[in-house]
């Protein structure tokens, strides 16, 4: 198995508030250290928020075959709420997985086994952002209640695959 990991490099759309400095990426692309003292947060009475960041293409190459994209999310909510890790394409449809953080700091993940466009397994033109139905954008997305607060302090993402180069590549 073959992994390649991105991280945010660009601030796409972001209704979140960055707690230090002037871009939310620059508080959420520390993977794959992690620093909880810069993040990204909001308190979304009866809204949602979301954040949705570009990255780097991916580079897999001709004849993989991929077994998933994930999404690493290292985020906190105090007090309740519902939050989202959420995948958008090239042609803006997104997809949404339910994540389930605590009230500490903690990892977690959502994984896309089919590109959510087509249904199908993803293709490797797909996953290095290709057509209209390519990986295009990474976010998370969060509806609280009057006095809840939702935190992110790190995101990624990752393709798994098989075939092809057998060295991983991160790039930042």
């Amino acid at each position: 198995m073959t992994t390649q990991v991105r991280v945010p490099n660009f601030d796409d759309s972001v209704e979140f508030t960055p707690s230090t400095g002037s871009s939310n990426y620059d508080m959420i692309d520390s993977y794959p250290g992690y620093d909880d003292s810069d993040y990204n947060y909001t308190t979304a009475p009866g809204n949602s928020k979301s954040d949705r960041f570009a990255f780097d293409s991916f580079t897999v190459p001709a004849g993989a075959t991929i077994s998933k994209v994930t999404l690493g999310v290292r985020c906190r909510i105090d007090g309740g709420g519902d939050c989202w890790a959420r995948l958008t394409l090239n042609n803006w449809s997104e997809s949404d997985v339910a994540i389930s953080p605590g009230g500490d700091f903690g990892w977690v993940y959502a994984d896309w086994t089919t590109n959510p466009g087509t249904g199908s397994p993803w293709t490797v033109d797909e996953v290095n952002s290709v057509g209209t139905y390519g990986l295009g954008r990474i976010g998370y997305m969060y509806l609280g209640g009057d006095s809840w607060t939702c935190y992110v302090s790190e995101l990624y993402v990752q393709v798994e695959y098989t075939g092809g180069s057998t060295s991983s590549a991160f790039i930042v």
